[in-house]
């Protein structure tokens, strides 16, 4: 398995990744979040490739000294296979080279199953909407 940053040539493939696995609003939600995180720092969004094939897809993004999660999505076919786990490494690799030493992981009414998973990983689950907080790259 290969994970690696983003490039403008997995759009589509990042496209039909996220509307097979997310309900129609947090498809659009993630979208616009992905748009609005490539515009600002492409490196925090990474992909994962296996066989050749997009598989999975994370959406990171820092905040004054903080990094998120914000969105996590692995193809069905390839989940509890290591992917999202390497995936998270990956970000977290980047986090570090920036100096960035709190991490959480947003969850949401879409994602609140998900929640053990970060636990697993070592990141504690948030949710914003119980903070008042919002993401830049979530504000629409």
């Amino acid at each position: 398995m290969l994970v690696r940053p983003f490039q403008l040539a997995d759009y589509r493939s990042v496209e039909a990744l996220l509307e097979a696995a997310l309900c129609g609003e947090c498809f659009e939600e993630t979208r616009e979040a992905l748009i609005r995180q490539l515009s600002m720092d492409s490196e925090l969004v990474q992909v994962a490739e296996k066989d050749g094939r997009l598989v999975g897809l994370l959406i990171g993004t820092i905040e004054g000294k903080q990094g998120f999660v914000y969105r996590i999505c692995v193809h069905a076919d390839y989940r509890r296979q290591g992917v999202g786990g390497e995936l998270i490494r990956a970000v977290g690799a980047r986090f570090r080279s920036r100096n960035v030493r709190e991490v959480v992981a947003v969850v949401d009414g879409h994602r609140r199953h998900i929640a053990s998973f970060f636990e697993s990983v070592g990141l504690a689950p948030v949710d914003l909407a119980e903070s008042s907080r919002q993401l830049a790259i979530a504000a629409g």
